[in-house]
């Protein structure tokens, strides 16, 4: 079966566009839709079923997220993830992140510090690459470690900047996690399991430690994997 398929869109209690907007963006991060492909309105009519209305509706959301841009002479492509994107993403997260975790530590109350957990726990359980679709889905679920992060942080305006960044950083994640060995999974989630336990014994500097540590070794990871892709195009 062919996997495009997949992206017939079918109408349920949310809107329309909300639907498309859902489906095209699976589409990307589980590359159906691969970096730098052109997507073409009158085509992406025929594979979902709806409107161009709807797409374009949709396709202006997706370059709001970063996942798609128009390049000159081409027309609107997926987004090719650069060298200099994710340094200077990874470099805003440690920043706040960091400082975020601290508070927590210092302030957050034990429901925030339960929700930590419990995301990071989640994330655990997809850490499988041998599962279907489990590099997405692994993306997804530390998107939610950090949802739990800015929230127990209790800053609004770091919640909101982190947040606008999310599905381009699930983005990033999707590449990094498709390629990751179950060692180096482990390692990672061994890492976030040793920020919880710093946190949940209210360490902030211990916190913050492991969570660089973190955060390094992703940056590393996903420069050389970007790196890599430029190199092999």
């Amino acid at each position: 079966m062919d996997k495009r398929t997949s992206l017939r869109v079918v109408n349920e209690t949310i809107s329309l566009r909300e639907r498309t907007t859902e489906v095209l963006r699976n589409a990307i991060l589980d590359l159906t839709f691969k970096p730098g492909e052109k997507l073409v309105e009158r085509k992406l009519c025929e594979e979902t079923g709806v409107s161009r209305t709807s797409i374009r509706e949709s396709l202006r959301v997706l370059e709001a997220e970063g996942l798609v841009s128009r390049e000159s002479g081409k027309g609107l492509c997926v987004n090719k993830v650069t060298t200099e994107e994710i340094r200077n993403i990874y470099e805003v997260r440690r920043m706040l992140e960091g400082a975020l975790l601290r508070k927590i530590c210092e302030s957050g109350t034990d429901a925030h510090i339960a929700a930590l957990r419990k995301a990071v726990d989640r994330a655990a359980q997809f850490a499988d690459p041998t599962k279907m679709k489990s590099a997405v889905e692994h993306a997804n679920a530390l998107n939610e470690v950090l949802k739990a992060i800015t929230v127990g942080g209790e800053n609004k305006v770091a919640q909101d900047f982190l947040l606008s960044l999310s599905v381009r950083m699930t983005y990033i994640r999707s590449f990094v996690s498709r390629s990751a060995t179950p060692e180096e999974r482990k390692v990672t989630m061994a890492l976030l399991q040793e920020v919880v336990e710093a946190v949940e014994a209210r360490d902030g500097d211990a916190a913050a430690d492991a969570y660089y540590r973190y955060i390094d070794r992703a940056t590393a990871r996903a420069v050389e994997l970007a790196s890599r892709a430029v190199t092999e195009a």
